[in-house]
């Protein structure tokens, strides 16, 4: 039976009791399911002493195999082989004859010096790859070897041309070969193997999940199974294109495929067998914890397990309810989890076709002496948006020719269209497998034709087409396709697909440059159906092109793909992919989406506190937009609003709670002014806590009246300031005396503005005065006009007086206290009062020179303004003297007749009466006399 049956022996009957013994063969090739299956019967050897366990192998780590099952004894038994001599030839030491050589010339130059010495046999050379395979075979066509029968190896051959290797016509044969010929395939009649030392591994990247396939040298058990091909049938000799001493450095056995592989299959298993954790899991050789970490992170990212935070070990899984089902199907379980989502999206049938293509090798073949006729046959399956939908066309066309055809046909028609019929009947097994268990788990109606998936009816233009070989191929052989999928369609089967593959996501750069998870950098594969070679070839002579900015081809590949894996070769490369739209990723994401917010701002079209956010996916921006920020940071949300939208009338509505309160901090701001406590930001700040206080989470002017709603009963009057709300708490006394609203002369109250500028040029108090009031006011009268700056104003006048006077007053400012409780108003000066006063209370004499250098600060001293009646400044300054006598010469002016135009108060009152060319009275009577105030 093979590994996978007996794997599903041990889920059903966990000691297998209906075996009395169980052998293992081929142990060597360390697969992931014979590791899997040696640990299960390291663990049962103690449960059932009965059961006999024989491990065989030809290359095999006896020792290391011995002691994992508790010393169990050792056999050898040699095989029927015949002598094979080694002989070591490295490049190195052929270098210095051929100069410049690779191990593909020195392998040619040996085939060639075997023929050349007419020695009898096959001869058998291993090689990395397929490329480095036909580079060789043009070598060998175009030297003495052509005379041979040169033939190829490898595993994506068309099953007929491997069928040449096993079937001698007589000449001798090359045969070129990857390490499939060192266990898979036994070739019959080779004599001599060349080793070029060299194999292209599968290693799979837990961190970046990417499958590489690197070149790498093999190992010694690799190496000796290499030697065995050629002491078959008679005494062989090996060539070893390198080194004795690098044979003995390298590694004694090949890496296992647990330490190679993705681990989430084997994890999943584990889960559902509840064979414990993969960490105490008795392998031979256990699996790294980066590996066992990366296949856990994978199984969550499918919603297959979840941590379980009641185990005592913070590491430990459980399967989620989907994770079990998974575990029911015997495919990865990025694929299962595609087949689970399709039954939702109701795409089973195709994605079931989908799905089992991708758990074999590639169907399609392309020789290399045949690849240009290969590409034009299969262009009729490409669908140029998805190459999913290019395995759904090959299996619809296949499907529709074996309704009609018999097997010999169906065999011509797989050939002519460079399909492999083997591969073909491989997927239809699959396919009826995965098929058999979706019916038994309900998934899938039993009632279906479980050869073909539903697809859309129309065909592709069908037409007469040569085969590879000249031949014409009828009309009804041509292959439907499914280039036609309804938009429905397309979504609802890449959606499933996006389910398990949803880390193979990538955004296009440029034209065929993807950036993928974890800003993993990708080159579309050449062979997908997106990739536009006419679009490659035209930038390629572009970048060849003299001129320093060629102009960029038009873009054809999509924005958005998904892909079926991620493989390192040359470089890394998007291998199956197919367009998606971005929706549909975030669709599919869910909680794996990462919602990053920043910039927080008020808008005020919305009315409301936002931000901006970003959807990140594994490092890949998704989309971005403005959400409310109430529902990210309620706190910052309410700051916002306040600050923003209540405060600097972000808002454009005007509701009565915001007109009271901007009329109550102009006032609130204007009595800050007049004590010099502060500017309106120490008024803002007041409000913003009086606003704070009285709300929480509220971050747009909706949420206000739903806050109101719910704790107001609607209405928003306990947003009405007051004036004490605005205020310090000890400024809230009645302070109008010290600072008066406005000042009383010659029968009027003029109205006194206060600001608090400091350096402003209206810094303090600034005194209104109609122009026909200037001539009432005193000195006195403008140094009395703010009470509340007496004390101030006369321990400045103090400080200026001359030292030897100003020293008798010390300390000043108590000495201006006291002056102050002595004065009163007067038309007086205040330096007048003052040197009175001193010489009265404290017997010092001043002089007016000793008063003339005092200084008051400016905004101490009121600044007059004259105006008009309409408001208009007709004059400034806090200097009455020089406001007076600027006055005083403009009067003259006006009383003379004199330089009335140079007046702008005179122009003003006068342009309503000018007219030129006058020649009769047509206007009414002319005023006696004009006001110059401006009450013209």
């Amino acid at each position: 039976m093979t590994d996978g049956i007996l794997l599903n022996e041990i889920q059903d009957d966990p000691l297998l009791k209906a075996y009395d013994a169980i052998i293992i063969d081929e142990a060597h090739e360390r697969s992931l399911n014979i590791d899997f299956i040696l640990g299960c019967l390291r663990q049962l050897a103690d449960l059932r002493k009965d059961l006999r366990i024989v491990i065989t192998s030809a290359t095999i780590d006896t020792e290391s195999f011995s002691k994992a099952f508790d010393g169990a004894p050792i056999i050898e038994v040699s095989g029927r082989t015949y002598p094979v001599d080694t002989y070591y030839r490295p490049i190195e030491e052929m270098l210095e004859d051929a100069g410049d050589l690779t191990f593909i010339e020195a392998a040619a130059e040996l085939v060639n010096e075997i023929i050349n010495h007419n020695r009898e046999g096959d001869i058998l050379v291993f090689l990395p790859g397929e490329r480095d395979i036909n580079e060789l075979r043009r070598k060998l066509e175009d030297s003495r070897a052509r005379s041979c029968d040169i033939l190829p190896l490898y595993g994506r051959m068309a099953n007929a041309d491997q069928q040449r290797i096993f079937h001698p016509q007589g000449r001798r044969r090359v045969i070129l070969s990857t390490n499939i010929a060192e266990t898979s395939l036994t070739v019959p009649g080779i004599r001599y193997v060349i080793d070029t030392g060299l194999a292209r591994i599968s290693r799979y990247s837990a961190t970046s999940r990417t499958l590489r396939l690197p070149i790498e040298p093999i190992a010694q058990s690799s190496a000796d199974q290499r030697k065995g091909r050629c002491g078959r049938v008679s005494n062989g000799v090996c060539y070893r294109l390198y080194s004795e001493q690098d044979f003995l450095g390298r590694p004694r056995y090949t890496t296992p495929e647990i330490h190679r592989s993705n681990l989430a299959s084997v994890i999943l298993r584990m889960l559902a067998f509840r064979l414990g954790d993969i960490r105490s899991f008795p392998f031979i050789d256990p699996p790294s914890d980066t590996a066992i970490r990366g296949g856990y992170r994978l199984l969550e990212e499918l919603d297959a397990v979840y941590s379980d935070s009641r185990s005592e070990n913070e590491d430990a899984y459980r399967l989620t309810k989907l994770g079990r089902r998974l575990a029911q199907l015997p495919v990865d379980p990025t694929v299962a989890r595609m087949l689970l989502q399709a039954k939702q999206e109701n795409a089973l049938e195709d994605v079931l076709v989908i799905a089992s293509g991708l758990s074999i090798q590639d169907p399609r073949e392309r020789p290399a002496e045949l690849a240009k006729e290969a590409d034009e046959m299969q262009k009729r399956f490409v669908h140029k948006e998805s190459d999913f939908l290019t395995l759904l066309n090959i299996w619809n066309a296949y499907h529709d020719e074996m309704d009609r055809l018999s097997q010999a046909k169906l065999r011509k028609f797989c050939k002519q269209h460079f399909v492999s019929y083997q591969r073909m009947r491989e997927w239809r097994e699959v396919h009826h497998q995965l098929e058999r268990i979706l019916k038994n788990l309900k998934l899938l109606s039993s009632g279906r034709d479980d050869r073909r998936a539903v697809r859309d009816t129309s065909q592709a233009t069908r037409s007469n087409e040569p085969d590879h070989k000249g031949k014409q191929v009828s009309n009804n052989q041509q292959p439907t396709t499914n280039n036609h999928l309804t938009d429905a369609g397309y979504a609802a089967i890449h959606r499933s697909i996006l389910t398990g593959l949803l880390s193979n996501i990538a955004v296009k750069e440029e034209e065929h440059n993807y950036r993928g998870p974890r800003n993993r950098k990708a080159l579309l594969f050449p062979g997908s159906g997106l990739f536009d070679h006419d679009t490659a070839k035209k930038q390629r002579k572009a970048s060849y092109a003299k001129t320093s900015k060629p102009k960029p081809a038009k873009t054809t590949a999509p924005a958005w793909i998904v892909c079926g894996e991620w493989m390192e070769t040359s470089r890394l490369f998007a291998r199956t992919a197919a367009k998606v739209q971005v929706q549909w990723i975030e669709d599919v994401a869910g909680d794996l989406l990462k919602l990053k917010h920043s910039e927080p701002f008020w808008s005020t079209k919305s009315a409301a506190a936002l931000c901006k956010q970003r959807k990140v996916l594994f490092g890949l921006e998704i989309g971005r937009s403005n959400v409310s920020l109430s529902r990210i940071d309620p706190d910052q949300s309410t700051e916002i609003f306040v600050r923003n939208g209540l405060i600097e009338q972000g808002i454009r509505e005007r509701p009565d709670f915001l007109k009271n309160n901007d009329e109550v901090s102009q006032r609130a701001e204007s009595e800050l002014a007049r004590r010099r406590l502060g500017s309106g930001f120490a008024v803002e700040d007041r409000l913003y806590d009086f606003y704070r206080q009285r709300l929480s989470a509220v971050g747009s002017y909706a949420e206000l009246r739903s806050f109101a709603k719910s704790e107001h009963s609607g209405r928003l009057d306990f947003l009405h300031a007051s004036i004490d709300d605005l205020l310090p708490e000890e400024e809230q006394d009645d302070t109008t005396e010290a600072f008066p609203k406005s000042l009383a002369i010659g029968g009027s109250e003029l109205p006194l503005r206060y600001r608090h500028e400091p350096g402003g040029d209206s810094d303090g108090v600034t005194l209104h005065v109609p122009l026909t009031q200037i001539g009432a006011i005193q000195q006195g009268t403008l140094d009395w006009a703010v009470p509340g700056h007496l004390e101030e104003k006369i321990e400045s006048l103090l400080r200026g007086l001359p030292k030897q006077i100003r020293i008798q007053l010390h300390p000043l400012k108590e000495r201006a206290a006291e002056l102050r409780t002595q004065l009163k108003p007067s038309e007086r000066s205040l330096r007048e009062q003052l040197a009175d006063q001193l010489k009265a209370q404290y017997g010092i004499q001043t002089f007016k020179d000793n008063w003339s250098k005092t200084e008051i600060p400016s905004y101490l001293q009121p600044r007059i303004q004259i105006e008009n009646t309409k408001g208009d400044i007709l004059a400034d300054g806090r200097d009455l003297d020089a406001l007076r006598e600027s006055l005083k010469t403009t009067a003259k002016e006006v009383s003379s007749g004199n330089g009335l135009d140079a007046i702008p108060a005179w122009q003003a009152a006068t342009a309503h009466y000018e007219r030129e060319n006058l020649s009769s009275w047509n206007f009414g009577d002319l005023p006696t006399e004009i006001d110059l105030s401006g009450d013209s």
